[in-house]
């Protein structure tokens, strides 16, 4: 491989990075939604106390064990966009 080249998927250093810039400007979206904006905040800090560490029965249906799992990854996925909002490439 040359010295431009990337062994992720064939795409080339800047292309790589131009990538990565383009998740941090979106994932900056969910900082202005969720971090900068008070009522945002609010709303995941609710989100964090509720659902996040929602519990549920050892002996509740599947589906509502997915349906719990499904939205606590759904926040999840918002904390790890502010987290990669916040690396910058120095």
């Amino acid at each position: 491989m040359g010295e431009d080249e990337d062994d992720f998927l064939g795409m080339s250093q800047p292309q790589v990075a131009a990538m990565r810039q383009d998740a941090i400007d979106y994932a900056k979206l969910y900082v202005a939604t969720f971090v900068q904006d008070p009522a945002g905040a609010r709303l995941l800090a609710d989100w964090d106390a509720r659902l996040l560490h929602k519990r549920i029965p050892v002996n509740a249906p599947h589906t509502e064990y997915a349906a719990v799992e499904a939205v606590r990854q759904f926040v999840h996925d918002i904390h790890s966009q502010i987290e990669l909002a916040g690396t910058e490439r120095s």
